[in-house]
């Protein structure tokens, strides 16, 4: 249960995501007493795709399908179950999924392409590169 509070103290108020499309800040909300990322917006932000089939939640950024299952705390990528802190939730039409999702998940999926800049709140694309 340590673990579960210390994750709640440390989630920032917003995240910065950081990419060719320039930086977005997205705000990191308490939902169900979570910290949470809107997937809609953080999929947008990293110029990705997402639909909704059923209960499960289908994304596809950095060419990889990730999958996630509303209101169970593991999403499963590259036909691997991975963990989650919290589980995804929904909330009216919204699907919020946990800031763990910035901070780590992404990150250790996308080795080559994501970075989290914990220190600056910052999720960074460095998987393209600018051509002079």
């Amino acid at each position: 249960m340590i673990g579960v509070a210390l994750l709640l103290a440390l989630a920032p108020p917003s995240v910065t995501i950081a990419s060719v499309r320039g930086e977005q800040r997205l705000p990191v909300r308490q939902v169900a007493a979570q910290p949470m990322v809107s997937a809609m917006a953080l999929v947008a932000a990293l110029g990705g795709t997402a639909r909704r089939q059923d209960e499960w939640l289908e994304v596809v950024v950095a060419r990889q399908q990730l999958r996630f299952l509303v209101g169970a705390p593991f999403a499963v990528a590259s036909g691997r179950v991975e963990p989650l802190a919290f589980p995804v939730v929904l909330e009216r039409d919204s699907v919020f999924l946990p800031f763990q999702v910035v901070s780590e998940l992404l990150p250790r999926v996308h080795r080559d392409r994501y970075r989290y800049d914990a220190a600056a709140d910052r999720l960074v694309d460095t998987g393209w590169q600018l051509v002079q």
